[in-house]
């Protein structure tokens, strides 16, 4: 099931967001792959004076996106004909914001969508981190439960660490020039994290890890 808890973006704070709107600059033709109902597109086109063209495979946030852009493309973005969508079209950057983690193949997509980018364009994605600390120590707890939002989203197919988000632009025929990344603390995360007590508890916790590793044995 697809949410759209999100309707405006605060630009008064470091986030994913703010950042993709930052790096994609002014004045620029952008695809926005997974556009949602339009809360990035609305600042890139009034703030940034973008001209967007906006995927989206919900048709609710698509027709709510639309009068942000310039054109919406409603579908798949894994099952989407682009030669005969996009046509010749060319952009000066595609985004994909938070919607890589939702793909079955996103490799066969970013190869698929790379010849719509002008000579000089490029690609800038947000993608969730599952290493973040608070995963590691939630699956040294022996769980790894499923949020309605987060790292863990229950509609996220894929999970990536920074490792692998390098093989897959490097797989994909793409070289990633500049990295940057939002610091979440502990605590701060769904998870509500409190370290001072995760580090009481690591004894028990590495026994029970023990324990279950002899086990398996």
């Amino acid at each position: 099931m697809l949410r759209f808890d999100i309707n405006k973006v605060d630009l008064s704070i470091d986030s994913a967001h703010t950042k993709l709107i930052k790096l994609v600059g002014e004045n620029k033709k952008v695809l926005e792959v997974g556009c949602s109902t339009g809360y990035v597109s609305k600042v890139l086109t009034e703030q940034n004076n973008c001209t967007i063209t906006g995927i989206e495979v919900a048709s609710e946030a698509a027709n709510k996106a639309a009068k942000f852009c310039s054109r919406i493309i409603t579908g798949d973005v894994e099952l989407m004909d682009y030669s005969k969508e996009l046509a010749a079209e060319q952009f000066d950057v595609i985004t994909f914001g938070d919607v890589l983690e939702h793909l079955k193949n996103p490799g066969n997509v970013l190869t698929s969508l790379k010849p719509f980018l002008k000579n000089n364009g490029y690609l800038i994605a947000s993608i969730p981190n599952i290493g973040h600390i608070s995963i590691v120590l939630e699956l040294l707890e022996g769980k790894f439960d499923y949020r309605s939002s987060g790292v863990l989203d229950d509609t996220h197919l894929r999970f990536f660490t920074k490792d692998g988000i390098q093989r897959l632009f490097n797989e994909s025929g793409l070289d990633i020039v500049h990295w940057d990344r939002v610091i979440i603390k502990p605590e701060e995360t769904e998870f509500k994290t409190v370290l001072n007590k995760c580090y009481d508890n690591r004894f028990w916790i590495f026994r029970q890890l023990f324990q279950f590793t002899e086990l398996q044995v």
